[in-house]
């Protein structure tokens, strides 16, 4: 299989461009529930700091193993 037919296009660029975008607007709502929660608007955002970080290590594991996969021309 070649490495060409292996890269999916979304809008003209990989999908490992665009995994990695939504990793880190997740990650950026991460780190905002958590400052959220540590200046004292709690607002019952725990639940959702906890969501977040699984929905987070979800996205940001595909990310890795596809892009690792691309990289070492793997064929999952």
């Amino acid at each position: 299989m070649n490495l060409d037919d292996m890269i999916i296009l979304l809008f003209g660029k990989p999908l490992v461009f665009w995994l990695g975008l939504i990793v880190l607007a997740f990650f950026i709502i991460q780190v905002t529930l958590g400052i959220l929660m540590t200046v004292g608007k709690k607002y019952g955002l725990l639940k959702y700091h906890k969501l977040n970080a699984l929905i987070l290590c979800i996205i940001l594991l595909i990310h890795i193993f596809y892009g690792l996969s691309l990289y070492f021309n793997l064929h999952l």
